[in-house]
């Protein structure tokens, strides 16, 4: 496709010279506006901001016939303010028509018009035809861009707008020539199910068998706490790649009777053994050292996180929720269709015997989708796990296997270390946005002070108003996120070791000031969104999502950082071990896997929790539940269930819908706006106008919810992540 910044200067129509003399397609009748004229409720300080439309600003005209009985034309308009005089407003005479053949198109449904119009197959060709002059004063809204060579016909947004940049910063070219959405673009991909709806009880996660197991739980008398055990334990078993017993995470739990929404913390810590600088050699952060040495593997916290919720809140025995997963990887499972991707995706893994061991076949080739699976030394500590609770982990055989194949490692994990380890429960991060109430994590996860900066400096934005595919809409959402993550890069940490200010950074000043920043037309430079840092793709995670029929809801994330975690595995218990002491600052400045730049506020320190974005969700509206959600994919998560719920909150979609969309990411470093595959036009062509850099990639988060329906509850999980919900 040609750079649209070549077709030279001057009138062009998709690169090619529009001549006066050319007829034009009919516009429909509208207003029009000034391209220099700036949108008053687009900017936070003006007198429109408390009721800001984020829609371009149309000037109000008069119009008044012409007195001249044989004029053609609608007559001049009479503005009530005056404005630049352009070429375009000057009075044209009669002869300048439309030719065309036809009904008069509606409004909103004008489409190009066709090469030899008047010459339809199967109809007589003529000469003349009903002739409309043109009428200069109409608006552009409605009008189709034509579509580029090459390039598929764009189908209409949601108001018939072509999605586009504002004017004033776009060429008149682009706003003709700018094919804003590709057919099937936004069209979901599809599902082996597609969405699923149910009158009592649903589970969300990103496995099939999983979820089944969920729903099991809950038909056997268990509740939500219950399902919630038995669902991320066998996860562990069939996605090891992802989760398991060697990881840790954060869940959020609403109660039926009890509504008071809490949240857990069993995030992995440093070993006492940690130093600021355990990974720094010859002045640089080794990669190799923080991702897949010893050295790497954080104090596991997920067995002491479920018992910790099931004790709180369980009601079955804790050995029948353990019992699914121990049959898993006992009696074997059948492999589904995301382990084998995974494990052809890294070629790192072929060089890891502790993987090779598991899941390369005798023919020398991974094992695919459709083979039996079984994971017996897995199998033997979690039936251990099941007879003896958390203890055998943290004090017994297995906490001895841990230890040793880390010392053999070269690692300085002690038992003393295990033993130490405890869960916490801690206040959950709320957030009122219009008429929800949206509960998110606090620290050490940055997911709900992020997300709650995000939402409050949208909510001042009507976005009701616009069309998802919109450029204006993605430039919103990307500037909401770049001001998140660049104060999460500066102040967030493990508040039980640093001070985090998360009431100020969502306060009104705070949101006020990114608001004062906030410009329709372009982006700042990275420094201008957050200070430069002191010198000195979530491959791993799973979520999922339940709520019983009680009305019980939990909101649960888990994992071991990347794929296969540290690729250390425990020989006697065949567990693998987390990499997550690549998530603090291992030097201050430099980004981590993620890309992520953190401060000394997370730098490592013994028995420091490393910063998360994992995002568990709670949403309530006027008080009742209405749906939970999160997801994988690092720094991803965040943008990802802020994109899903955005779209059920503002723009009227089906949680189904939601999910499957095209996304987008921005972290603030690096200061890259990315697109995911087959996104809208609007935003991989038209967000560049704003000054973003943008790369389009296959994005691999994903994101589990759970949404209140007229029928019951609505679940769906990511065909990203080839999962399936289940319910009853």
């Amino acid at each position: 496709m040609a750079d649209r910044a070549d077709l030279g200067p001057g009138p062009t129509h998709c690169g090619r010279p529009r001549h006066r003399s050319r007829a034009r397609p009919w516009q429909p009748r509208g207003r029009r506006r000034h391209p220099r004229t700036t949108n008053r409720a687009l900017q936070p300080g003006s007198r429109a901001a408390r009721t800001p439309r984020a829609l371009p600003h149309r000037e109000r005209t008069v119009r008044r016939r012409s007195r001249d009985p044989h004029h053609r034309g609608r007559g001049t308009p009479h503005r009530r303010r005056a404005a630049p005089p352009r070429r375009a407003d000057r009075p044209r005479s009669p002869r300048h028509r439309l030719l065309r053949t036809g009904p008069r198109p509606r409004t909103g449904s004008h489409r190009p018009r066709r090469k030899h119009a008047h010459r339809l197959p199967g109809r007589a060709h003529r000469r003349t035809a009903r002739q409309r002059p043109r009428q200069r004063g109409a608006s552009l809204r409605h009008r189709q861009p034509a579509r580029l060579p090459g390039e598929p016909a764009a189908p209409r947004s949601h108001r018939g707008d072509a999605v586009r940049p504002p004017t004033r910063i776009v060429a008149p070219v682009l706003l003709i020539c700018l094919a804003t959405t590709t057919a099937g673009a936004t069209d979901p991909p599809s599902t082996p199910d597609g969405p699923l709806v149910v009158p009592r009880a649903a589970v969300a996660a990103d496995h099939p068998l999983a979820s089944r197991i969920g729903v099991e739980v809950l038909q056997a008398g268990g509740n939500a706490a219950d399902a919630a055990v038995a669902v991320g334990l066998a996860l562990g078993v069939v996605n090891a790649f992802a989760s398991g017993i060697g990881g840790g995470g954060f869940l959020l739990w609403r109660g039926h009777e009890d509504t008071t929404v809490r949240a857990l913390d069993f995030r992995e810590v440093a070993p006492a053994c940690a130093t600021e600088d355990m990974f720094v050699v010859d002045g640089e952060v080794d990669r190799q050292r923080a991702l897949f040495s010893p050295h790497a593997v954080a104090v596991p916290g997920e067995v002491a996180g479920w018992w910790a919720l099931h004790e709180a809140h369980g009601r079955l025995p804790w050995a029948d929720v353990v019992a699914p997963a121990v049959s898993l990887a006992r009696d074997g499972f059948t492999v589904g269709e995301l382990l084998p991707f995974r494990l052809q995706r890294f070629e790192r893994l072929r060089q890891a015997p502790s993987v090779t061991a598991l899941y390369l076949r005798e023919d020398g080739e991974w094992v695919e989708q459709g083979d039996t699976l079984t994971l017996p030394e897995l199998g033997r500590a979690l039936a251990s796990i099941a007879d003896e609770g958390p203890d055998v982990f943290y004090r017994g055989w297995i906490a001895q296997d841990i230890v040793n194949t880390l010392r053999d490692e070269g690692g300085c994990m002690t038992l003393e270390d295990l033993a130490a380890y405890s869960p916490r429960w801690v206040d959950p991060v709320v957030t009122p946005y219009r008429e929800y109430t949206v509960y998110g994590m606090s620290s050490p996860s940055s997911s709900g002070i992020v997300l709650g900066a995000a939402l409050r400096f949208l909510e001042r934005f009507e976005l009701r108003r616009l069309a998802w595919e919109d450029a204006i809409t993605a430039h919103l959402i990307l500037q909401a996120l770049t001001h998140a993550f660049a104060d999460r890069a500066s102040f967030h940490g493990d508040d039980r070791f640093v001070d985090v200010p998360w009431p100020a950074l969502v306060a009104p000043e705070r949101i006020n000031g990114m608001h004062r920043l906030w410009n329709p037309a372009r982006i700042h430079d990275a420094e201008t969104y957050g200070w430069t840092p002191e010198e000195a793709a979530d491959e791993g995670t799973s979520h999922f999502s339940i709520i019983d029929e009680d009305g019980n809801s939990i909101a649960v994330t888990v994992t071991v950082n990347t794929s296969f975690g540290s690729l250390i595995r425990t020989p006697e218990s065949g567990i693998f071990l987390n990499n997550e002491m690549n998530d603090f600052s291992g030097q201050p400045g430099t980004p981590n896997i993620f890309g992520l730049i953190g401060t000394r506020a997370n730098a490592i320190a013994p028995g420091k929790a490393p910063l998360s974005s994992m995002s568990p969700l709670i949403v309530e509206r006027d008080g009742e539940l209405v749906g939970t959600l999160g997801g994988s994919g690092g720094p991803r998560i965040i943008s990802g269930t802020l994109l899903v719920f955005l779209q059920v909150a503002d723009f009227d979609r089906d949680v189904w819908h939601a999910v499957t969309t095209p996304r987008l990411h921005h972290q603030w470093m690096p200061f890259v706006a990315y697109v995911e595959e087959d996104g809208p036009h609007g935003w991989i062509d038209g967000t560049p106008h704003f000054g973003y850099e943008v790369q389009v990639q296959r994005f691999g988060n994903a994101v589990q919810a759970i949404w209140t329906h007229p029928d019951g509850w609505q679940a769906m999980s990511d065909p990203r992540k080839r999962g399936a919900p289940a319910g009853y």
